[in-house]
């Protein structure tokens, strides 16, 4: 139960009961755009399993909350360098503001000098032709993206290295030993050249284009995740069973094995370390390191359930394949316990940066059964207001703020007090911590959704389902609410005795 409980209940006005009827959503949709290219015009250059990593990226996309109808996948000779800007012009058509978008691509990289002369080097995915879909092509089409997505992840299975790697990439082998995915350098693609300290194109990769993504962040205030296959100084490989960074990604995905903070879903850092994991000890496996760049607090789940195991297939089917370690999410697993501090933190992840919202108390230690809670909430936007918090037993979720003696949670610009004179809050224990979360959305959420609203305050156990429709209705992941909103720092009060 909630460790905060009111001492005063009065009945709330018709008006803010007529109000908490009317708000009505505005509907919100994800998308995912899948890129892949197996066999290349080149035929010595063709890779193995893309087809596989296609359709562990759809299963991914599903697992975030991205219905069919809203996945584009494009392949092979469909991709050709406009094909690819076409392809996100395309995507970028569909989104609607506060949308939220999965990109992922699969197939070769490069590295090759700059045609313009401003800088040394360009990297970027090699188109089916093959040319060059360079970094700077990519932001500006991100950019398009990016103008009403409120959350964007990438992943990238490529690598856009030379040098060492160029030995590795000579062998050819389509049968289970894996093949590079480098583009050699060559008069189709570019030349190397070297400077005075001997570096070439191609001896490094990622940074520029990481350097892209970061920027539309910074510049438009909205959350992005990329997820690259290698580090900038190796190569990614394929398999006939898929991708050696992708059947990592899909593994960790779709158990509960990358949940490391217990918070009930997984984030950018924690995809990144349990990858790694299985990278690093795959039998035979190739030296390959899962970097990222953007908001690696980023939560990956749009969507109440988690990835599904990809089945079980032969090598050279065109569903997935069976990823070593990976388990369904069973009910046991949905039941189980988690760390609600941290299910705040992710909410909080996810927030628009441009929307400020400020959580302060005058008092954060409060002696139990005396002590009153009160506080103030200042936002630059107008919005609905949700406090959520954590009672001090670790094993509840409360929704403080609307309550059923307080509907009427629209407020404007500026700081407001709480609790209203409709309700107070007084520390009921038990001692230790509790945790509350400002949320400011500019279209009504349902923040309560599942929770019991038998009690002046809607209630629930922090169970990994809960969590996630918690995180989902809160972020707006869900189709029908929007994606922006601000958050505020997670406060913590202390009820002692």
């Amino acid at each position: 139960m909630t460790t905060l409980k009111p001492f005063a209940r009065l009945v709330p006005s018709a008006l803010a009961l007529l109000l908490g009827l009317t708000c009505a959503p505005a509907r919100a949709e994800n998308h995912a755009l899948i890129l892949w290219i197996g066999d290349y015009a080149e035929a010595s250059m063709r890779l193995p399993g893309i087809n596989q990593d296609a359709a562990m990226a759809r299963k991914i996309a599903a697992g975030m909350g991205v219905r069919e109808s809203n996945i584009i996948e494009l392949r092979n000779q469909t991709l050709r360098r406009d094909g690819i800007s076409a392809a996100f012009a395309t995507l970028a058509s569909k989104i609607s503001d506060g949308d939220k978008v999965f990109i992922y691509y699969s197939g070769h990289g490069a590295q090759v000098v700059s045609p313009d002369g401003q800088s040394k080097c360009m990297e970027g995915m090699v188109s089916y032709e093959p040319a060059i879909y360079d970094d700077r092509r990519l932001e500006a089409d991100l950019r398009k993206v990016a103008e009403r997505a409120s959350q964007v992840v990438m992943m990238n299975d490529s690598c856009f290295s030379g040098g060492a790697a160029t030995t590795a990439s000579k062998s050819r082998s389509m049968g289970d030993a894996p093949v590079a995915k480098v583009y050699p350098l060559s008069a189709k693609l570019g030349d190397a050249i070297a400077d005075s300290s001997g570096a070439k194109c191609g001896d490094a990769v990622n940074m520029k284009l990481s350097r892209s993504l970061e920027v539309v962040r910074n510049e438009r205030g909205m959350q992005m995740l990329y997820i690259a296959a290698a580090a900038e100084n190796e190569v990614s490989f394929a398999t006939q069973r898929g991708s050696t960074a992708t059947l990592a990604w899909a593994a960790c995905l779709s158990s509960n094995a990358a949940d490391y903070d217990h918070s009930g879903t997984v984030n950018g850092e924690e995809l990144r370390r349990c990858a790694q994991d299985r990278i690093d000890t795959a039998k035979g496996g190739q030296r390959q390191t899962i970097t990222l760049r953007g908001n690696a607090a980023l939560p990956l789940s749009f969507a109440t359930a988690p990835v599904a195991a990809p089945p079980a297939v032969a090598a050279n089917s065109a569903t997935a394949p069976s990823v070593p370690g990976a388990t369904s999410a069973g009910a046991a697993a949905a039941a189980a316990p988690v760390n609600p501090e941290r299910a705040l933190e992710d909410i909080r992840a996810s927030a628009d940066q441009n929307i400020q919202v400020a959580l302060t108390a005058p008092s954060t230690n409060l002696r139990i059964g005396t002590d009153m809670l009160d506080f103030s909430v200042s936002t630059n936007r107008a919005g609905y207001l949700y406090l959520l918090q954590v009672g001090s037993d670790g094993k509840t979720f409360n929704l403080l703020f609307p309550n059923r003696e307080d509907s009427d949670n629209f407020i404007g610009a500026g700081t407001f007090t709480f609790p209203r004179d409709s309700w107070r809050l007084r520390s009921a224990g038990p001692e230790g911590t509790s945790h509350l979360l400002a949320i400011l959305s500019p279209t009504a959420k349902d923040i309560g959704k599942g929770m019991d609203r038998t009690d002046v305050f809607a209630t629930a156990p922090t169970t990994v389902a809960q969590t996630r429709s918690l995180v989902v209705e809160s972020t707006g992941a869900r189709a029908g609410g929007s994606g922006r909103f601000g958050a505020s720092e997670v406060l913590v009060i202390r009820e002692r005795k």
